[in-house]
């Protein structure tokens, strides 16, 4: 294999490599495979020369057709070295489908999409739990930070972001352990077990690309602000705050960007043909409901219509009064997002004009795609509350607890409208882009 791999995480500690190589260019992401490469760097490797005897590389593996060129010079997480490594003539072989890498190593992604969720919800919590520790310590206008009401709503909207990332985190770690490690026959109706199986499954795949892009916005936004709190002593190095807003401006890019899971969870709306909306109701419905009679109709329902009867059935069996407004808040949420999500499909499939992420023939218009990144954050903050509220109605939930529901449902929680605020025509989004541009170039 002859390739120019620019981008090989700790490669010195790695025994092999998992390449993805597109072997037939013109079909796009179906034509790429997934190869395996040992590298061999058990071996000493030998520096290469340049044309003038100067140093150019190392050379790596066996026979030395792993190339080293140069380590990356990178903004953050320096302890994890960053290569640029070229293969030439390397053996590798198929390890995939032809065609079909990315299927491949799809369950490798969740476990290391979860991965960058939880160091999110830990870089949340180191950098929150070090602003409360100096906010009891640093004095300033005569009294201590936390004595002043500004500051401590600044770390309590901290703390809520907080539980809230951890809170997601692990759900998603919940979800993967049920599709790991299910024990098929334990409940007594079969239909019942699949039905729950089929759930899980579909939460887990919407979920997992919205938890890793949500809680990495999440940890950037949180850091940043934390390192707010410390004053000019957070922008300095010796304190060690600095390093860790490099390494969290990382957490985005790894495993996919913001757009890259965006565009995840369309695909995971359009191949489920919106089943995952369903089941993404259900879900949150048989957490609070106790009224269930309505779902074991074989009729197809809506149930984002439904959804605040039967939220409002539950509540007053199950949710103290203090968690009715936000219960009620996430609700309407909500149905706002699973109806935008429905209408934008409906709408692309009726309409039959616009761009479709992969072809023309799987009904996925410019509507859905230029609202996928809003989206996926609805479905986050709707998701979060129900979860945030979940765990305050516990019997031995804190009044704290409450409050962060509280807080979190105050928040705007669906940024996306089906009344037409993401238009199909991105004639005028390209002009708004294009015009600065056009104005850097020097006149002719």
């Amino acid at each position: 294999m002859h390739k120019l791999l620019s981008f090989i995480i700790c490669f010195c500690y790695s025994l092999f490599l998992s390449i993805f190589l597109s072997t037939s260019p013109d079909q796009g992401t179906k034509g790429i495979s997934l190869f395996y490469v040992e590298t061999g760097f058990g071996h000493r490797g030998m520096w290469s020369k340049d044309d003038k005897g100067a140093d150019f590389g190392v050379d790596l593996g066996v026979e030395q057709s792993l190339h080293l060129r140069r380590l990356k010079n990178k903004l953050g997480t320096r302890q994890l070295p960053t290569a640029e490594i070229e293969l030439r003539g390397t053996p590798a072989i198929l390890i995939s489908e032809e065609g079909r890498g990315i299927s491949g190593v799809s369950k490798m992604l969740t476990i290391t999409r979860l991965h960058n969720a939880i160091s999110s919800a830990a870089a949340m919590r180191r950098i929150t739990s070090l602003a409360i520790d100096y906010a009891h310590r640093r004095s300033a206008f005569s009294r201590h930070l936390i004595e002043h009401p500004l500051h401590v709503h600044t770390l309590s909207c901290m703390e809520v972001e907080t539980r809230g990332a951890l809170l997601l985190t692990l759900e998603v770690a919940r979800l993967l352990g049920a599709a790991e490690g299910r024990n098929w026959g334990q409940q007594e109706d079969a239909q019942q077990e699949i039905k729950m199986v089929i759930r899980d499954e579909h939460l887990l795949r919407l979920l997992t690309p919205i938890a890793k892009l949500y809680t990495a916005k999440q940890a950037v936004r949180v850091v940043s602000e934390g390192l707010e709190c410390f004053g000019g002593e957070g922008y300095m190095e010796e304190t060690g705050i600095p390093c860790l807003l490099r390494d969290t401006q990382v957490l985005p890019i790894w495993e996919g960007t913001t757009n890259v899971l965006a565009l995840d969870m369309v695909r995971v709306l359009h191949k489920s043909r919106a089943a995952v909306l369903t089941h993404f109701l259900d879900h949150i419905e048989v957490r609070y409901c106790s009224c269930r009679v309505i779902f074991q109709s074989s009729n197809p329902i809506n149930f984002s219509y439904l959804l605040p009867l039967f939220f409002q059935e539950g509540l007053s069996h199950h949710l103290p009064s203090t968690l009715k407004t936000p219960a009620n808040q996430v609700i309407q949420a909500s149905r706002l997002v699973v109806d935008f999500a429905r209408w934008s499909m409906q709408e692309e499939k009726s309409v039959g004009t616009g761009k479709c992420i992969e072809d023309n023939d799987k009904g996925i218009l410019q509507v859905l795609e230029s609202s996928a990144r809003n989206l996926a954050y609805s479905f986050a903050r709707c998701y979060v509350g129900y979860l945030l509220i979940d765990h305050a109605s516990w019997t031995g939930a804190q009044a704290t607890d409450v409050f962060a529901a509280q807080r979190w449902s105050n928040q705007q929680l669906c940024l996306v409208s089906a009344q037409g605020c993401h238009s199909v025509d991105h004639a005028m989004d390209k002009e708004l882009v294009n015009e600065s541009l056009r104005k850097m170039q020097p006149p002719h």
